[in-house]
């Protein structure tokens, strides 16, 4: 199921610990994204952005720098992630080989 979103003007830095949006997005969904979340797009070039969503949640998404450049409302795959912190920001972001096996 498909929302809309609209990018915030300011985009802050997160507060929860990760390194950045793209770092609490890929965190809070275990994987990578690899193209654009706007559904008329397929951009490969992505970092995770603040939108709002249309309930006025703040979320995070990954989008190329043209559609979080657009002023109005984006139709987005369902790829959003709460801003706040959630249980996967304590996660760290690199993973540890276990080197024994």
């Amino acid at each position: 199921m498909n929302h809309e979103v609209k990018v915030l003007a300011i985009q802050s830095e997160p507060s929860c610990g990760c390194i950045n949006w793209m770092d609490h997005w890929e965190k809070a969904t275990n994987g990578k994204r690899v193209t654009c979340s706007n559904v008329l797009c397929y951009s490969e070039d992505i970092s995770a952005k603040l939108v709002v969503d249309e309930r006025g949640n703040q979320m995070v998404i990954p989008l190329c720098e043209d559609c979080a450049s657009q002023s109005g409302y984006l139709e987005v795959a369902e790829t959003q992630v709460s801003a706040h912190k959630l249980p996967s920001c304590n996660i760290s972001s690199f993973v540890q080989m276990d080197k024994s096996k």
